[in-house]
């Protein structure tokens, strides 16, 4: 079996080449719940608390049971197993798309970090195809998913950003640069977002364009923050004029991120 959350909650059954809907609301935060926790138990207390946001009905374990039935209409009743004290979802957390974006984030990054440049792009590529939309779009009704969304929401643009890291070492900015253009925009605060985008800029031959952007961002940063940029997005800026400015924005990045740009 198959869980989507990058999206629309979704489950594709062993031997099915489509997946389908999980409708109603309730059994829709019931299943996303033990798919988060894939392979491990979740109490019931934990279950009633993230499905109805600690506002739960009376006869609560009753109300949970009902939607135990209603999932096991849906999924394969054997894979929702019941345990002393809670229920679990019996898949392989890889099974869930959410799991697997994030373990290849991580693999894509160690790869960076090595020096595996195309591993890099190649996990980062993976892994933002499977991204159909807003992660938990249909469940972040309660506080607790709202979490879980906005934090895989942050991982998203750690993948983009990633992702530029290793487009751009491997000469291949271009490729990202309609990208990085939507994402700086929508995420103004963004700082190595818009470090990429002048880099990627630039390599493109387009550096009056790269200069506009650094002062655009600069002007947002002291307009909204009242902050001047961080040291690497100056340096993106200062490295313009620079001949090896399309390979020094990762050294660059890695030295900020461990405080040796100052």
């Amino acid at each position: 079996m198959q869980v989507g959350l990058l999206g629309p909650t979704t489950v594709a059954m062993p031997g099915t080449t489509s997946a389908v809907l999980v409708r109603g609301p309730k059994v829709r935060a019931l299943f996303v719940l033990l798919a988060l926790d894939a392979g491990r138990a979740v109490s019931i207390s934990r279950l009633i608390d993230r499905i109805w946001d600690e506002c739960p009905p009376r006869a609560a374990d009753n109300a949970l049971h009902t939607l135990v039935r209603r999932l096991r209409a849906i999924v394969p009743g054997d894979l929702v197993e019941y345990t002393p004290g809670g229920y679990r979802l019996a898949i392989d957390p890889d099974a869930v798309d959410l799991h697997r974006f994030g373990r290849l984030l991580d693999d894509g990054r160690r790869h960076l970090g090595a020096g595996r440049t195309r591993a890099a792009a190649a996990h980062a590529d993976e892994a933002l195809r499977l991204w159909r939309g807003p992660a938990l779009c249909d469940v972040n009704d309660t506080a607790h998913l709202r979490v879980i969304s906005d934090a895989a929401a942050d991982q998203r643009l750690d993948a983009i950003e990633l992702r530029a890291q290793a487009y751009l070492a491997l000469g291949r900015g271009a490729e990202v640069l309609r990208e990085l253009t939507v994402e700086a925009s929508a995420h103004p605060f963004r700082e190595i977002l818009h470090a990429h985008l002048i880099t990627a800029l630039a390599v493109a031959g387009r550096k009056p364009e790269a200069l506009q952007a650094y002062r655009r961002a600069e002007a947002m940063l002291h307009d909204e923050l009242g902050i001047a940029p961080s040291p690497v997005l100056r340096n993106a800026a200062e490295r313009l004029s620079t001949p090896e400015h399309e390979s020094n924005i990762v050294e660059l990045y890695d030295d900020w991120r461990i405080g040796r740009v100052g």
